[in-house]
């Protein structure tokens, strides 16, 4: 998630943000990226959400970093992973250590994924 291609935000205060406890992170991945050592565009990613209530609220406009959104809650015994939205048109795999974590068009909004430390 320090890819320049992303966005992401530490939350701390306040109430639970997707059923995590704060502080979160919340991540948002562009998609179709041929490589991600290309530069990004001239604009930094910027915030596409609002959080509404304790629940993620995608925004449009906000190309490139508008189309995968996460939750990411550190932990000790290792991090959690809830899937949030997907806002692209074509559907998207995350991977985690080079493995298939998930692909955006099998699982719902809330699918939470326990992460080795």
């Amino acid at each position: 998630m320090s890819n320049a291609w992303f966005y992401r935000e530490r939350l701390t205060d306040g109430a639970t943000v997707e059923g995590l406890e704060r502080p979160v992170y919340i991540a948002v991945f562009a998609d179709w990226i041929d490589s991600y050592d290309d530069k990004p565009p001239e604009d930094e990613p910027s915030r596409s959400f609002e959080v509404e209530e304790g629940r993620v609220v995608p925004l449009s406009g906000h190309e490139p970093t508008n189309d995968v959104y996460i939750a990411l809650k550190r932990r000790d015994e290792g991090p959690t992973l809830t899937f949030i939205a997907k806002e692209a048109t074509a559907p998207s795999r995350l991977l985690f250590d080079d493995g298939l974590l998930f692909h955006t068009g099998d699982v719902e909004r809330g699918a939470s994924f326990e992460l080795p430390p």
